[in-house]
């Protein structure tokens, strides 16, 4: 008879997929998974580097969906870039000075330690520059999540450019537009 408790436990579960995501039990963070990755996939865009990027920020169908879910949006300077090994392969630290008032959100502490792992499409670019990163300016978006019951910080960078600032205040402003429409007077 015990055996078929635990037998009905285990079934009663589900399949994982079918369930909602859990919120961690540690301060209460969800669990990073698959969604979160395609917004805060610890990734720095080609426009942080002075690059071109595939699609102007503008036209970015993501930047909305960053811009709301980020616990913090912040404008960081790399204050220093360390080569180190993660996880058995080489990677980076950044060490990110972040500056004063947040563009949206809480400000994370400073300075703030960012990992560039070899699976990053950035790990090149950031590998290329050098010392030369050393003082270059870009917006961190960031987001607090849970690994396994750990809190963990997942983030994307985007040039700090006049396209980004204009492309934010464009989301801004449609957000309010959207919020009086649905306001009833």
């Amino acid at each position: 008879m015990r055996y078929v408790f635990v037998l009905a436990a285990l079934l009663s579960g589900g399949c994982a997929g079918a369930t909602p995501r859990v919120v961690s039990t540690v301060e209460g963070l969800p669990e990073y998974g698959p969604e979160d990755a395609s917004l805060f996939g610890d990734d720095l865009t080609p426009s942080v580097f002075g690059l071109p990027t595939e699609r102007p920020i503008d036209q970015d169908p993501k930047l909305g969906d960053r811009l709301h879910q980020a616990d913090g949006v912040v404008k960081v300077r790399v204050a220093t870039v360390s080569e180190q090994l993660l996880a058995g392969s080489k990677g980076f630290t950044l060490a990110l000075s972040v500056e004063p008032g947040t563009l949206r959100g809480t400000a994370p502490t400073s300075p703030l330690e960012i990992q560039l792992s070899n699976a990053s499409p950035a790990l090149a670019q950031v590998q290329a520059a050098g010392s030369e990163f050393v003082g270059h300016r870009f917006v961190l978006f960031f987001k607090r999540f849970s690994n396994h019951g750990e809190p963990e910080l997942h983030w994307h960078g985007e040039g700090d450019t006049p396209a980004f600032e204009r492309a934010a205040e464009q989301s801004n402003a449609l957000d309010e537009l959207k919020s009086k429409q649905h306001t009833p007077n």
